[in-house]
């Protein structure tokens, strides 16, 4: 239940970022083609991107300076424009190349990466539960 009120609740991110004005609405649109419709593929897929990089073209250039430029700048006391995704938010990366693995999901949309993930996860917990 936690989960879901977290996404779907009053406080929630659909609620925050539907009625919300920290992106504009042409931003809050490109922030949503980007996690639930998807992306191009970046060539080459070796690169290393970096933070700014890699959430321009997923989610676009007012999330970037909006939401991560700040969070990033603050939590890595560093440059987004230099750090490397794939170092500082491993995780996110990750959920990345989970997106790409689904067969249906041609354009590596986000959004479904992270639900691959979550369910990835609620398998290992329920196969090898904490120890009470």
């Amino acid at each position: 239940k936690g989960q879901l009120e977290l996404l779907f609740g009053p406080n929630g991110v659909l609620a925050f970022g539907l009625t919300g004005q920290l992106l504009s609405w042409p931003g809050k649109i490109r922030a949503g083609i980007g996690a639930l419709v998807g992306h191009a593929r970046p060539t080459p897929i070796t690169k290393d991107e970096t933070i700014r990089e890699w959430v321009t073209r997923i989610l676009g250039e007012e999330v970037f300076l909006r939401c991560i430029d700040p969070f990033v700048s603050g939590v890595y006391a560093g440059n987004p424009e230099t750090l490397s995704m794939g170092a500082a938010l491993s995780k996110i990366a990750r959920i990345e190349r989970y997106s790409y693995e689904i067969e249906w999901n041609k354009f590596g949309a986000i959004f479904y990466g992270g639900l691959a993930r979550q369910v990835e996860l609620t398998k290992e917990r329920k196969a090898d539960p904490p120890e009470s």
